[in-house]
């Protein structure tokens, strides 16, 4: 039985073990991030509670993150705007106005100072380790999160209720002169941990193709050199002439597929699959149908 099993199971991953080696190229997209904002772009900051140094050192930190992470546009609206849960209700005032599909944050320092402790470390002296407590200066910030897209004042949904994000950021004793910026970098890595938590993830994704006949050689080489709109054409003539060519339909959904058109590159894919039950085929299918599911949901 061991024996009669072997060539069928090379037989069925034959295709996914050439498409590992085989030529392919890439498609550049988004993910959402863990905690989904949808079609938000924009972020508006609110009122928030906490002292006058964490308020100021919040909204630099929330700018710097954004600006790095390259996806939402950053507005500090904590005069004019309110956030609020009452009674299990948001509401949400403003005396300008909102942003169609806006993310509106409010983020409250419930912790913000610094404290002398010890660290347990382990230390090596004279070839003998052991434990030694370190005395440290720690800064600790802990800052709760509430956040609603927003259509307007009165179309409102709850995304974050109170999620806290904590830092602590620590320098020994023994090191002159002390950080003056302990708190500040305490407050950066909360808040950037938040922001990488929203923000969508930008993916580089490989699309294998499907080389086997030499006949589409050419179109095969000019999409892995970059030129797909070419390397779209040539498989579409290729198609006409050759209507039932698995290879071609797929190698055309893949090229699609790379130029983000996941809908078009679906059909195209959906076809091979009649034509050719592959395996290959059937799992980019699936990746490019996720594909299509991070743009529907981020609104690309």
């Amino acid at each position: 039985q061991e024996m009669k099993f072997k060539p069928l199971i090379g037989i069925a991953l034959a295709p996914l073990l050439a498409a590992a080696c085989g030529p392919s190229i890439k498609v550049e997209t988004h993910k959402p991030g863990r905690v989904s904002t949808g079609i938000s772009e924009q972020v508006l900051l609110a009122d928030s509670f906490g002292r006058i140094t964490a308020q100021d050192q919040t909204g630099r930190a929330l700018r710097d993150a954004f600006q790095s992470h390259e996806w939402f546009t950053f507005s500090d609206r904590s005069d004019d705007l309110t956030l609020d849960i009452r009674a299990g209700d948001v509401e949400l005032a403003a005396a300008n106005e909102i942003p169609d599909r806006s993310l509106v944050i409010r983020v409250d320092a419930v912790e913000f100072f610094t404290h002398e402790t010890v660290e347990i470390r382990k230390v090596t002296e004279k070839g003998e380790t052991f434990d030694a407590a370190i005395p440290v200066v720690e800064a600790v910030t802990v800052f709760q999160i509430t956040a609603a897209i927003a259509a307007s004042t009165d179309d409102v949904v709850l995304l974050l209720d109170q999620v806290e994000y904590e830092a602590r950021v620590a320098q020994d004793v023994a090191e002159r002169p002390l950080d003056d910026d302990l708190l500040e970098r305490a407050t950066v890595a909360a808040l950037n941990a938040f922001v990488a938590d929203i923000s969508p993830e930008r993916v580089t994704e490989t699309i294998p193709l499907d080389g086997d006949d030499v006949r589409l050689n050419g179109a095969v080489d000019l999409a892995v050199q970059g030129q797909l709109d070419v390397a779209q054409t040539e498989l579409e003539r290729f198609i006409e002439d050759h209507p039932q060519h698995a290879g071609a339909h797929y190698n055309l959904g893949a090229v699609l597929d790379a130029q983000r058109d996941f809908e078009g590159a679906l059909e195209t894919y959906a076809r091979a699959l009649e034509l050719e039950a592959n395996p290959m085929y059937a799992e980019t299918r699936g990746e490019c149908q996720q594909r299509l599911d991070w743009a529907i949901e981020l609104g690309r």
